[in-house]
């Protein structure tokens, strides 16, 4: 299975280019990095809802989240984090 995902370094979207265009083929799913995914993302990700995955959370189901600003208004995941509890539901 291949998926695409958009480049950060890719072109402007143009009626020139496709989406295939813009962006990277990934093999079996997202790519691995340490980089911080938001709320969207992760929605978009995993497809679970906020509740569910804060009640996940808390009982050490789901990846915790990490604060972005010292009071905590701003959380995020870490995307490699999130492709390894993916992997690890994975039936195979």
């Amino acid at each position: 299975m291949t998926l695409y995902i958009a480049s950060i370094f890719s072109l402007p979207n143009t009626s020139q280019n496709t989406p295939e265009q813009n962006s990277t083929p990934i093999q079996g799913g997202y790519m691995n990095s340490e980089r911080i995914i938001r709320e969207s993302e992760r929605l978009a990700i995993t497809g679970i809802s906020r509740t569910t995955c804060w009640e996940m959370e808390k009982k050490g189901q789901f990846p915790k989240r990490r604060k972005l600003t010292p009071n905590g208004s701003s959380v995020g995941w870490f995307l490699s984090e999130i492709n390894e509890w993916i992997q690890s539901r994975t039936v195979m």
